[in-house]
């Protein structure tokens, strides 16, 4: 029996089948997360190296997949079983992006800021070389006053002065805390500020404690959770111990 010949895949390829865009391709192959070849111009990909499971797929360490994920633009949303996993899942995101240099920005809901900075600052503070502070964003105060646009604007402005030097910028937030029961209000503002947020060097991670949004919304918890999927380009859902990465079609880095 003859060994069938090697088949390789186009970025463009490549990106339908791992449903992201063809730019987050061409950064991973130049980058070597994928092991692809380049021809002249163009990177051919082995077809067998994205079927034995995408570089994203499967269960991770969280820190693993945020430190795959780092560097990319996302407005993903996370989440965690209750409010101890998505404390973990905070300041794993926090330590994660401040080890690898980022600029780092929390938006404040429903925390003070002396709590924030108290629970965050040593994570932040107690790596070894980073220079860039934390830097903490009053969304609640933003969106009382101008809705969803007062937050945009206030999260782009800070956007733009930490990303003009330092590259992407990496932001935490919890809005679920504030909105409460008013799921269609939580809704529409997440799906606002997705909108915002294409196209803009930014990675946002927006976390929720399914505990909560089930003891907020009952049974109609899920139906909010598919809603809320939909605004954001992936979902990292975290149980503890482990992380898991889902995108929905047509949605990518």
């Amino acid at each position: 029996m003859v060994d069938e010949a090697p088949r390789y895949l186009t970025v463009a390829e490549a990106a339908r089948y791992l449903r992201i865009a063809p730019q987050t391709v061409y950064r991973w192959c130049r980058s070597g997360k994928l092991q692809a070849s380049k021809i002249g111009k163009a990177w051919l990909i082995p077809a067998e190296q994205l079927e034995r499971g995408p570089a994203l797929g499967g269960f991770l360490p969280l820190d693993t997949l945020l430190a795959r994920l780092h560097g990319n633009p996302e407005h993903l949303l996370g989440l965690a079983n209750d409010r101890i996993g998505l404390a973990v899942m905070e300041a794993t995101f926090f330590e994660v992006a401040a080890s690898s240099g980022f600029p780092i920005l929390y938006a404040r809901w429903e925390d003070s800021e002396v709590d924030v900075r108290q629970r965050l600052q040593s994570i932040v503070g107690g790596v070894k070389g980073r220079k860039a502070g934390l830097r903490i964003l009053d969304f609640k105060k933003a969106y009382e006053k101008d809705g969803e646009e007062g937050t945009a604007k206030l999260l782009l402005r800070g956007i733009k002065r930490k990303s003009k030097d330092q590259g992407l910028c990496h932001v935490f937030g919890s809005s679920y805390s504030y909105f409460s029961y008013h799921g269609r209000g939580l809704i529409e503002y997440e799906r606002g500020m997705d909108a915002h947020l294409r196209n803009q060097p930014a990675f946002f991670l927006s976390g929720h404690a399914i505990d909560d949004l089930v003891s907020l919304h009952g049974v109609h918890a899920l139906s909010t959770l598919m809603a809320l999927a939909d605004c954001h380009s992936g979902i990292i859902c975290f149980d503890g111990q482990r992380a898991l990465l889902l995108r929905p079609p047509g949605r990518g880095a």
